[in-house]
């Protein structure tokens, strides 16, 4: 496998499950370890007050019933890996817990509030953090299909289909054979939070870059004026997505629109001179139209950027000089100077000899000799 297209191994996803599988290895079928590691909200409405704290957590890689770890591990093992490669290890990991945690705490609530009955059963599962997940995916992957098998791909609105039919299934099958109550607020709770946390890592905002990114692949196949048609549309809503502005310009100069295409090089330069390694100078200068900017404001930009971007002032300073009788000769030297004195260029030589036999009095040839006198021997 090409290894540009390899996809990053999700290691997050991969240690939630293998910490919970761990833990169901102790667990599983022991309804004993249910009530020494599950969350029993009854404490929390009873006079004394008093209640275990830390099983809020551990109950989070708590299953006592095999059906429910297993939902559980396929909708993590489907939906963990591409909710960590959008949104990053410690997002996903930030999404999984803190969603398990405030699905605990919905349960803790409704209890408190309106079901008394069930406060004292245990509380386990990761069903609240896969439902964040889930609530994350809602929408950040709207437009976009998971893998369930190898070669074989669901949209993410059938999965949460699933989810919610596996919660229905697995809690009627729970109340019929273990009588045991299913916390449907612990996992409201955990699939809001995952959504709200979407919102706040602009989730929303990815997704939509996505579909345009897509839309404007898309339009590469049918040609230099769909391409044009698409980037204009989407730079209208994103004017710094530089990769889309390059890609206009060069379709632009494809169908012969030079000077619009020169304008957008214009406006690049002045946005952001050092994109792509001097992109827009370097094309301003290829198509011979760099003298569209004038020389003052070349030597400007030139000087600040020279620490940044060195190779990208070299070219600005370079096109003044080349301008011959050009007034501004002394400051592209000096620049130049300065540049290919700050790394050790044997260049600097030969600007440090033009600067003293062409403009020996002038202030720029002044301030050169004082800061490297090594270059100019008497």
């Amino acid at each position: 496998m090409n290894s540009e297209t390899r996809k990053p191994v999700p290691f997050a996803t991969i240690g939630m499950i293998v910490v919970t599988l761990v833990c169901a290895a102790f667990v599983l079928g022991d309804r004993q370890m249910m009530w020494s590691w599950g969350f029993i909200p009854k404490p929390l409405v009873s006079t004394t007050m008093v209640f275990r704290i830390e099983t809020a957590f551990t109950s989070l890689f708590i299953h006592i019933e095999p059906m429910h770890l297993l939902g559980n591990m396929l909708i993590l093992a489907a939906v963990g890996p591409v909710v960590e490669a959008a949104a990053g290890a410690g997002r996903f990991v930030t999404i999984y817990l803190v969603s398990g945690m405030v699905g605990v705490a919905a349960h803790a609530a409704m209890c408190i509030a309106a079901q008394p009955r069930i406060a004292g059963e245990p509380l386990v599962g990761a069903s609240a953090c896969v439902a964040g997940l889930i609530g994350y995916s809602w929408l950040r992957f709207y437009r976009s299909k998971v893998p369930i098998f190898p070669k074989v791909q669901v949209p993410v609105a059938a999965i949460v289909v699933v989810w919610v039919a596996l919660q229905i299934f697995g809690g009627l099958a729970a109340n019929a054979m273990f009588g045991a109550p299913i916390a449907y607020w612990s996992h409201v709770g955990g699939f809001l939070t995952g959504f709200l946390l979407a919102i706040v890592f602009r989730a929303g905002r990815a997704a939509h870059n996505e579909a345009w990114r897509e839309r404007l692949t898309e339009a590469e196949i049918f040609g230099p004026a769909a391409q044009v048609a698409a980037a204009k549309e989407y730079l209208a809503k994103h004017p710094d997505d530089l990769p889309v502005a390059k890609a206009l310009i060069e379709a632009l100069l494809s169908q012969d629109r030079r000077e619009e295409a020169i304008a957008h090089l214009q406006q690049l330069v002045a946005e952001n001179p050092s994109f792509d390694s001097g992109y827009a100078v370097s094309r301003l200068i290829e198509l011979g139209e760099i003298r569209r900017i004038s020389s003052q404001a070349r030597l400007r930009l030139a000087d600040q950027i020279k620490q940044s971007s060195p190779n990208v002032a070299s070219l600005l300073a370079d096109s003044v000089l080349a301008e011959a009788g050009d007034a501004e000769a002394p400051n592209a030297l000096l620049i130049l100077l300065e540049i290919s004195a700050s790394e050790n260029d044997p260049s600097a030589s030969t600007y440090a000899s033009l600067l003293r036999s062409k403009f020996s009095l002038s202030p720029q040839t002044d301030t050169a000799q004082r800061k490297w006198p090594h270059l100019f021997p008497k």
